[in-house]
């Protein structure tokens, strides 16, 4: 019998407390866990469904942690589930919402099996939260208003969620919201890969609770298809229930297509008409009669609450609980808190250490029709409410608006304006972009400083390939420490601070733009000592095949390179 502390994932012969941090051990009956992944170790079981788990990872060098989801080996011998398990990553990265749970990369284990490394992210999910009583609405409006956005961005570029539902959104511990599993996506025929897994004929996806009538018919499925669920959620969040709650699935799907739940000011008094009016009208059974867009609906939920006593912008009952016990097998293990570092700009895309993943089955039902036959713009708009203070603190990013080179300052999740291309994609040296990339960094704001980057497709000679995998880039983050003091509020409000600056550089070019935080002290960096041909030389000389590529960091402790799943080295910047 193997024990495994569940916070690092060390392994240890016998039982007790882990030698390095002093965790009570547990005995280990799922054989990945203590196991190493890549550069990560799986410390602890967080959930489990119908396709696979959902595990808690660490970064043995640095303590950085994801969340890695495992298929199953009964769905890993399915090609259209693997197909399907990789077009939710592709989903969420084609998205790359700060409202949005981040997939950070793919691989397969060594039996087989596909896995997905994602941001850990701490909180509850709204399906967790709606058992605890009547939630706050001011509160609760704000959240869907952050999943608004991201459905926005995601209709935008032709991607319907499918499967939103009250376990598919995670509230953070600042109040904010994460949307979880695309693992049902529908993606825009442009954006279909070759593999791209397809629905079969007489096949529906989603849960039943929440699936509008054009889904269960076998209909046109588009932007107001999410919009419809959303309703759903928003009747079960303010009454504690669901639309069509009881009966059998038949009756279930039946409902759907076919009959009006109660009104929600029916089963909740304090609830305004506005909102009822809101909530009934994204339930509407005719797609026309909906809301057009995500857009529209937040503006609308704007106006219902606006006039909302200041009780209702209470913060939601998220409570952070002491280090929790490793989740026992078939258990979702929601609302788990671990302490850590805001992400930098590569960790909020690929590598993520920030923190509790909830694990969400997706259902998938294969049954027959039950009726008939067989772009959006962002909303950022607050949802109404007392003024901002009440919901969240801190000096807002500047409006979108063009300056100097072609640069946009944006908040998170606003549009992006490309800095024309002024390099070779096919041979991109990061460390002479950096002073390019800061001198865009400053243009946003003027003492912004380099706190880490990272790059793809870096060879021997130091160069980096970014047209070799659509999934290659380079990113460089900074801070800017005149925006970085936070507000004068107390600790547990949560405040958003427009500290730091990206720059992405793609093969079709870069951008820059401004990103609000709820803490700013990442570690300044200087410039680095270190050439990449010699970082690279030395992590991974003699070790590799001609013509290998590989990732580098430039982090606060050194360099760190990764090639694919096989190699992982850490390389002081010592250099003289």
């Amino acid at each position: 019998m193997t024990f495994v502390c569940p916070d690092c994932g060390r392994a240890w012969p016998d039982g007790g407390h882990c030698g390095d941090d002093g965790a009570a051990l547990v005995a280990a009956r799922d054989t990945l866990l203590g196991l190493t992944i890549g550069r990560w170790r799986l410390a602890r079981l967080l959930g489990e469904g119908g396709m696979g788990r959902v595990y808690l990872a660490v970064q043995p060098a640095i303590g950085s942690r994801v969340a890695i989801k495992v298929l199953s080996e009964a769905c890993a011998r399915d090609r259209g589930l693997v197909d399907r398990f990789f077009a939710e990553a592709r989903a969420v990265n084609l998205v790359r919402h700060e409202h949005i749970v981040s997939v950070l990369d793919l691989a397969w284990l060594d039996d087989g099996r596909p896995y997905i490394v994602m941001e850990y992210v701490a909180g509850v999910t709204l399906g967790a939260l709606v058992p605890r009583g009547p939630l706050p609405l001011g509160s609760l409006i704000a959240v869907v208003d952050e999943v608004l956005s991201a459905l926005a961005a995601a209709h935008a570029i032709g991607i319907v969620h499918r499967d939103l539902k009250p376990d598919n959104v995670l509230v953070t511990v600042g109040g904010h919201a994460k949307v979880l599993d695309f693992g049902i996506a529908k993606l825009a025929p442009q954006l279909q890969r070759g593999d791209s897994p397809q629905t079969a004929s007489g096949a529906l996806l989603g849960t039943p609770d929440y699936m509008a009538p054009e889904q269960v018919a076998g209909g046109v499925i588009d932007g107001r298809t999410d919009l419809y669920a959303l309703g759903a959620l928003l009747y079960e969040c303010v009454t504690g229930r669901r639309p069509f709650a009881g009966g059998n699935l038949f009756e279930v799907l039946r409902a759907q297509v076919e009959a009006l739940p109660p009104a929600p000011t029916s089963l909740r008094a304090d609830l305004p008409p506005a909102l009822d009016a809101v909530i009934m009208r994204a339930l509407a059974k005719r797609p026309e009669d909906r809301f057009a867009t995500a857009a529209d609906m937040a503006a609308a939920l704007a106006a219902a609450t606006a006039g909302l006593p200041a009780a209702a912008w209470a913060p939601l009952p998220i409570a952070a609980p002491p280090t929790p016990a490793p989740a026992p097998p078939a258990s979702l293990a929601h609302g788990q808190t671990l302490p850590a570092a805001p992400p930098t700009a590569a960790r909020r895309r690929r590598r993520g250490v920030i923190v509790a993943f909830a694990a969400a089955a997706v259902v998938a039902i294969a049954i027959a029709a039950v009726a008939g036959g067989g772009d959006d713009e962002r909303a950022r708009s607050p949802a109404g409410g007392p003024p901002a203070a009440a919901r969240s603190v801190g000096t807002p990013a500047a409006p979108t608006a063009p300056t100097p080179g072609g640069v946009t300052i944006i908040a998170t999740g606003g549009p992006r304006q490309a800095i024309a291309r002024d390099f070779d994609p096919a041979r991109f040296d990061a460390i002479a972009y950096l002073e390019r990339a800061t001198a865009a960094a400053r243009r946003l704001a003027p003492d912004a400083a380099l706190t880490q980057f990272d790059v793809d497709g870096v060879g021997a000679d130091g160069l980096a390939n970014l047209t070799l995998s659509d999934e290659f880039d380079a990113s460089y983050a900074f801070r800017a420490p005149s925006r970085s003091a936070r507000p004068d509020v107390p600790h547990g409000v949560p405040v958003d601070i427009p500290c730091m600056v990206y720059v992405d550089v793609t093969p079709a070019g870069a951008e820059a733009y401004v990103v609000t935080r709820e803490a700013c002290d990442e570690p300044l960096r200087p410039a680095p000592r270190c050439r990449l041909a010699e970082v690279w030389t030395r992590a991974l000389a003699d070790r590799v095949p001609a013509g290998t590529v590989a990732q580098i960091d430039y982090l606060s402790d050194g360099w760190f390179v990764q090639v694919g799943d096989e190699i992982s080295e850490s390389v002081l910047d010592d250099c003289r």
